[in-house]
């Protein structure tokens, strides 16, 4: 996950006497500017992996999509624009989730601060990215680097540490189920583990249905008694590994 921070600074003042504009103004036509200008899709292997396996619970048009989605291509991304989930899965993206400006309604803001969480899709870089957004940005508005590295490699599917997870998940829950490789879309701590590690699968093995609340939505929540499912499915894949 990158973090990018865009500042205007001027002098401030009252807000009776704006000029030809203020650094707020300025700011708000870099967002703009960038969210109507978002990364091109694209597909990358793990993703088409996903869908391809996907496929075999989809049904419909999505089921034809997803089992071929080099060839329906165009159709996929139309798909993509209308699922924000699907849409993180084909292309770097940019969200603005913080604002600093005046406190004051009546004082011009002498310094603007807007923060960007960005996740990129591997085959960019923080540089690629930075190099990108930079065309849309004002004069006057500069970009900062605030934290985030560039994408740890996939790992694939097509692997022996992938089908002992499988084999772990039929002992489990049974012969019937479908095993489908997932692009993780947050952020996680693999840097740390990549350098020792032969593979890494971000997998927690937990049983969710209807019950959870969505991720950093309100009332996000676990119910208790699916933690024990998460524990055997370790404990499991640990002896069998």
């Amino acid at each position: 996950m990158l973090i990018l921070k865009f500042i205007k600074i001027l002098r401030g003042g009252h807000a009776s006497k704006p000029g030809l504009g203020t650094a707020l103004g300025a700011v708000a036509k870099a967002i703009v500017d960038i969210e109507t200008h978002p990364y091109p899709y694209r597909l990358i292997p793990l993703a088409e992996a996903q869908l391809k396996a996907a496929a075999a619970v989809e049904d419909g048009d999505k089921k034809r999509i997803y089992q071929e989605p080099k060839k329906y291509w165009e159709e996929l991304c139309a798909l993509a624009r209308q699922n924000p989930e699907l849409d993180a899965m084909l292309h770097t993206t940019f969200a603005f989730t913080m604002a600093q400006a005046s406190n004051q309604p009546n004082v011009l803001p002498s310094h603007v601060g807007m923060t960007m969480s960005c996740r990129i899709l591997q085959g960019d870089t923080i540089e690629s990215v930075m190099q990108y957004l930079q065309q849309f940005l004002p004069e006057g508005v500069r970009m900062r680097h605030v934290s985030g590295e560039d994408p740890m490699p996939t790992s694939t599917p097509d692997s022996d540490d992938y089908r002992t997870v499988e084999r772990v998940l039929h002992t489990l829950y049974g012969k019937n189920i479908t095993l489908v490789p997932f692009l993780m879309l947050g952020a996680t701590d693999t840097h740390y583990y990549a350098p020792v590690v032969r593979r890494v699968f971000r997998f927690d093995g937990f049983l969710v249905d209807d019950r959870w609340g969505g991720a950093h939505q309100v009332n996000e929540r676990i119910p208790a008694d699916a933690l024990p499912g998460s524990k055997q499915f370790f404990k499991t894949f640990l002896l069998e590994y």
